[in-house]
């Protein structure tokens, strides 16, 4: 529920920076890289392994690789679904 809450009004709700989980602007540490996690790109196989390369290569505000993107998941709305499936295939 939680989860579901969040991807649904993550918009409006807020994370550990103190900005809206879905926001342009993150600022893990004050002064410190801030980074986005909103794309803006329409769906396509290069938009989407572009974006996994900037999951999987981001660092923390120390500098050190967060390591994330092992189990990466592509969620899509039902407009998008047979585009998405094609991607992952």
């Amino acid at each position: 529920e939680r989860v579901a809450d969040l991807l649904v009004n993550g918009f409006t709700r807020k994370c550990y920076t103190g900005k809206n989980f879905y926001d342009t602007d993150h600022e893990p540490l004050p002064g410190k890289t801030k980074f986005t996690n909103v794309g803006t790109k329409k769906l396509s196989q290069a938009n989407f392994r572009a974006a996994r390369i900037n999951i999987k290569t981001r660092k923390n505000a120390a500098g050190r690789a967060m390591k994330l993107g092992r189990d990466l998941v592509l969620l899509t709305g039902v407009k998008n679904e047979d585009l998405a499936r094609e991607i992952l295939k």
